[in-house]
């Protein structure tokens, strides 16, 4: 095979990239059983980058699956490698938290494992001439990489059910000293929790992303911040209905000066300027109402039949307090 049928075939002079050099490797082999079956380049560069992408993804999946199960059995604090002895000692009933964690990562990679290797038993048996044991012609690297994984998940599956069984037969001697078990209600706190942080920096992402879309579209070539007379009368009153949230997300921020953001506001369409006016009363109506609860805490005094009584009340609780109306403060 020629230099230059290998460039046209899928070859990459410089591969720097895994996915690249595991290309490079397998054209050799592929060409030699497949070029017989398939002689128009075109045609053969696109099964060989079909089944280059099907080979190296069970091979990184592969090896995914093995980093895990040799994380589990390893020493580290947060594997379970101690527990796999039967005469591992218990340090506190924290052990038993760690042994299901791991228990979990096994169950995910033996998932993983279990469907590829069903994938490559159904490769398999389109391989063949059908009703036969005869392999069809050009398929023998497909047939021997299908071989020697089926080998390999095989030997995998196996290590993943015994490092299981015997980190269940630790958890149990855990539990019986500590009887331990994850509170659901406490889990599910700490991920509501984690989402909110989450949703926060995504909205933050978005909020950044809309300002400098806006400037673009209104100012193109400003500088910073943006001067009135750099500011396009003719693109702000081509502003769509559905960008005002974003220009009111721009006007609230230091990148346009006062004259430009005046400037903005008045070559605005009626309906746009009357949106965006909505969304600043509703701007300000949220910031009192974050004012009204910028005090930790309020005393709320009030008089009943014989005695005057106080009552402090924490933040936020000031919603779900009611007096009745002939109580004066």
């Amino acid at each position: 095979m020629s230099e230059e049928r290998k460039e046209r075939l899928g070859w990459v002079s410089y591969p720097k990239e895994a996915k690249t050099r595991f290309t490079n490797a397998l054209l050799p082999e592929f060409y030699s059983t497949y070029w017989v079956t398939c002689q128009d380049q075109k045609i053969f560069k696109r099964e060989f980058l079909v089944e280059r992408n099907r080979q190296f993804g069970i091979r990184e999946k592969t090896d995914k699956c093995l980093k895990t199960v040799n994380f589990v059995q390893s020493m580290n604090s947060a594997g379970g490698g101690r527990f796999l002895s039967d005469t591992f000692r218990i340090k506190s009933e924290s052990d038993g938290n760690t042994i299901k964690l791991n228990r979990e990562k096994l169950g995910e990679a033996q998932k993983v494992v279990s469907e590829m290797t069903t994938k490559l038993e159904e490769h398999n048996n389109t391989l063949f001439k059908s009703g036969t044991s005869q392999l069809r012609q050009g398929r023998g690297t497909m047939y021997s990489f299908n071989t020697e994984y089926l080998a390999k998940l095989k030997e995998l599956d196996g290590t993943i059910a015994s490092t299981d069984t015997r980190l269940q037969a630790a958890l149990a001697k855990v539990e019986r000293i500590h009887p331990t078990k994850r509170r659901a209600t406490a889990r599910k706190s700490r991920m509501e929790k984690q989402q909110r942080r989450k949703k926060t920096k995504r909205q933050e992402r978005r909020k950044e992303k809309a300002i400098q879309e806006i400037l673009q579209a209104i100012a193109p070539n400003g500088s910073s911040p943006v001067q009135a007379e750099e500011v396009s009368e003719e693109a702000v009153k081509n502003l769509s209905y559905k960008r005002i949230p974003s220009l009111h997300y721009l006007l609230e921020t230091d990148l346009l000066t006062a004259a430009a953001k005046k400037k903005t506001r008045s070559n605005l369409t009626k309906s746009c300027r009357d949106n965006l006016e909505r969304m600043w009363r509703k701007s300000a109506r949220q910031a009192d109402m974050e004012g009204m609860l910028c005090h930790t805490r309020y005393t709320i005094s009030y008089h009943t039949n014989h005695h005057r009584q106080h009552i402090v009340i924490s933040k936020f609780s000031i919603y779900n307090f009611l007096l009745p109306c002939h109580h004066r403060m």
